[in-house]
């Protein structure tokens, strides 16, 4: 496979082309319109186009899809989506050991137990901003292995924890769910970054998608497990073995970091100096309207679903009568589902479209799950909540296959990472923030009510959220929001070309 270099100074008209031979390992100039005969459409479509201010000078640089070779490919998507298995499977263990967490660390306290999750969201309000940025700078490998360690070191604290029982051993818990919530955020982030350098196009969406349905395997593999293990075992020994999978996924990292690192030998050095990351806050000014409504439907959404399956397993206990090893279960039942479905619903958007829609329809499958537990009476035994569990389930699953494919379609490329940063800020602070509402309301109404007429609000909001962000994207984007994947790639083809 023959790459292309154009160099800076090249004129657009006339300038002339480093044409890379690898099989000889050498460079030799060919005319600027030769380039229509190096490839078809698509691989035209592969260039980047960088223009300076003030010269009629440009760079173009391809995308290599040769260096990311599809016979690793799927060795990469399986490290990397077990990233999330890990991550996922240790930031819900709080909720698995309620029980046994109230017995040693939290005591009766709503509050106690709900700030396990609240410092866990407090410092991703911030990181996400600086997250992507720090991982440019530092590098792939670099940020991963400090991440890994944020996350070893958090998760250490947190287990060593439960071995202490009493204030001490609470406030050694904090601080450890404190640093892995810093980490564990992040590898996503870097985990996003290795889905888009080697899946780059049409399978990108699917492969975010199944990323997080994955990740929601490894909440429903704790819930299933951690309450058996604490039972049989103790408290200290479930948490041993979440520090002990960290671990390995550390090793899966380094497994992937030299995948990463064959494909960049592979890669050839271009000088682009125009493409150097800053932090810069005043491109929010740039962002549109679409954009922040989707943030806030993502802070609504998100607020309505994780502090819900924080105090799930309590509800079930106290409201019908159910074992903690039951009430894990049928909180599992959310990310099994999710997990079964976010990657289908995500090859399905990207062929038909309508994500405003799929979205709208998801928050209000939330509102009837939520309105569906307020109504139902308590009673003893009984497994009346799994009809509003399996809406949650379900609503879940399209949200998160249809909202992150929309940012990238309001946003520009260059702004993509205060993007994606701002929103998953916005969407930590309601994670972080929901928490401590729900235990104050909690601690003031013990019978959930006021608490479930709670996540029916924060489930309107979204709602009205969305419908104004279908208009405002019929009147300011043609509704590109709402069409399948290809169709979106022929506009911006067309875009491109004049």
């Amino acid at each position: 496979m023959e790459e292309v270099v154009i160099s800076q100074g090249s004129s657009k008209s006339t300038g002339d082309i480093e044409h890379y031979d690898e099989h000889y390992d050498t460079y030799h100039d060919v005319s600027i319109d030769d380039t229509r005969k190096l490839g078809n459409d698509w691989e035209k479509k592969k260039l980047y186009y960088n223009t300076f201010d003030g010269d009629s000078s440009f760079s173009i640089t391809p995308i290599k899809r040769d260096n990311y070779r599809a016979d690793n490919r799927y060795y990469v998507l399986l490290l990397s989506t077990f990233l999330m298995f890990g991550g996922y499977f240790c930031m819900d263990q709080p909720n698995a050991l309620s029980k046994h967490l109230e017995q040693s660390l939290t005591g009766e306290s709503a509050m106690k137990y709900n700030m396990l999750y609240s410092v866990y969201a407090y410092p991703n309000i911030i990181m996400p901003f600086f997250g992507g940025v720090f991982i440019d700078k530092v590098g792939l490998k670099s940020a991963l292995n400090i991440l890994f360690a944020l996350c070893i070191a958090g998760q250490a604290f947190f287990t060593f924890g439960g071995y202490i029982e009493g204030s001490h051993g609470y406030t050694m818990a904090l601080f450890g769910r404190c640093l892995f919530g810093m980490g564990n955020e992040s590898l996503n982030i870097v985990q996003s970054i290795f889905a888009n350098k080697w899946f780059k196009g049409k399978e990108l969406a699917f492969v975010l998608a199944l990323g997080m349905s994955v990740g929601r395997l490894g909440s429903t593999s704790n819930n299933l497990l951690m309450p058996i293990m604490a039972d049989k075992l103790c408290l200290s020994a479930a948490l041993l073995f979440g520090l002990s999978l960290i671990c390995i996924c550390f090793c899966s990292g380094q497994i992937l970091l030299r995948f990463e690192e064959n494909a960049q030998r592979r890669e050839l050095p271009v000088n682009n100096p125009g493409n150097d990351e800053k932090l810069d806050f005043s491109s929010l000014k740039k962002f549109p309207l679409s954009y922040w409504l989707i943030c806030l439907s993502c802070v609504s959404v998100y607020s309505s679903i994780f502090p819900f399956t924080n105090i799930s397993n309590s509800m079930f206990m106290h409201k019908y009568d159910l074992s903690l090893t039951v009430a894990s279960r049928l909180t599992s039942s959310i990310f099994i589902i999710a997990a079964l479905l976010c990657a289908t619903f995500g090859f399905l958007i990207d062929r038909v479209g309508y994500r405003i829609s799929f979205v709208v329809f998801s928050s209000f499958l939330l509102l009837t799950a939520h309105t569906s537990f307020l109504v139902m009476p308590a009673c003893d035994g009984c497994y009346e909540g799994l009809f509003p569990l399996i809406c949650i389930g379900i609503a879940y699953a399209i949200y998160a296959a249809a909202l992150w494919p929309m940012i990238p379609i309001v946003i520009k490329e260059e702004y993509l990472g205060t993007a994606f940063g701002c929103a998953i800020a916005i969407q930590n602070a309601g994670c972080g923030f929901g928490p401590n509402i729900v235990g104050f309301l909690q601690n003031y109404d013990t019978s959930y009510r006021s608490t479930l007429i709670f996540f029916m609000l924060v489930s309107i909001f979204g709602i009205l959220c969305e419908i104004v962000l279908y208009f405002t994207s019929k009147k300011y984007h043609s509704n590109k929001i709402q069409l399948p994947s290809d169709k979106i790639a022929e506009i911006e083809s067309k875009e491109y070309e004049n």
